[in-house]
């Protein structure tokens, strides 16, 4: 029988063997490595050419929004002033006063300005007929869809307020605890009191007479 144990070559050829599997590694290694490049260029221009879109598309959008609230604003505002002109300014000025004045707020104004004039005066649609009446709650409903930020939605406004039955009981009163009854008094020990002489009697003829005591 014939067998082999190893193969050993010359030191030489390992190194040359060696040297040429490196470079083959190193000519993948360049290739995957330009590919990669190439694909991260080709990702982002895409990227770019559709954030593009999506942007044109969204001012697109947000024009035509605008547009149709400005529209729908100034249909709002026909129809306030056609219902009560009067109620439309008293709102408009106490909507400008919420927005504006804050905390801290500071403002120069002259002593004839009419900004706070509706603080302070009753507003002449608070004694109208109940027919005007009906067109002041038209307008608070048209004025809150112009609103852009409310408590609550414009559907559930006023607040629906809950009758008087169904009002949450009130909760029941805890007795006090019993008073813990004083402990009764010690009576202390009597001490006598120091004597004091009698006054004297006056001398005859009148005068003032001192008297001390021990």
């Amino acid at each position: 029988q014939i067998g082999i144990k190893r193969i050993s070559l010359p030191e030489i050829n390992i190194k040359d063997i060696i040297a040429k599997m490196r470079e083959n590694r190193r000519v993948e290694a360049a290739k995957i490595t330009s590919q990669g490049e190439r694909d991260v260029t080709a990702i982002t221009k895409q990227g770019e050419v559709d954030a593009q879109k999506i942007i044109s598309q969204g001012i697109e959008d947000a024009t035509k929004i605008t547009q149709q609230a400005d529209n729908e604003a100034m249909t709002i505002t026909a129809r306030v002033h056609e219902l009560e002109p009067e109620f439309y300014e008293f709102w408009k000025t106490m909507s400008t006063i919420r927005k504006t004045i804050g905390a801290r707020t500071t403002l120069v104004l002259k002593h004839d300005n009419n900004v706070f004039r509706p603080l302070f005066e009753m507003p002449k649609w608070t004694k109208t007929t109940t027919a005007t009446q009906e067109n002041i709650q038209a307008v608070e409903n048209l004025l809150r869809q112009e609103t852009e930020k409310t408590d609550v939605p414009a559907g559930n406004w006023p607040p629906a307020v809950a009758p008087a039955s169904a009002e949450t009981p009130a909760p029941a009163e805890t007795p006090a605890p019993a008073e813990t009854p004083a402990p009764a008094e010690t009576s202390a020990p009597a001490i006598p009191a120091p004597a004091i002489p009698a006054p004297a009697a006056p001398a005859p003829g009148g005068g003032i007479q001192t008297i001390l005591g021990s």
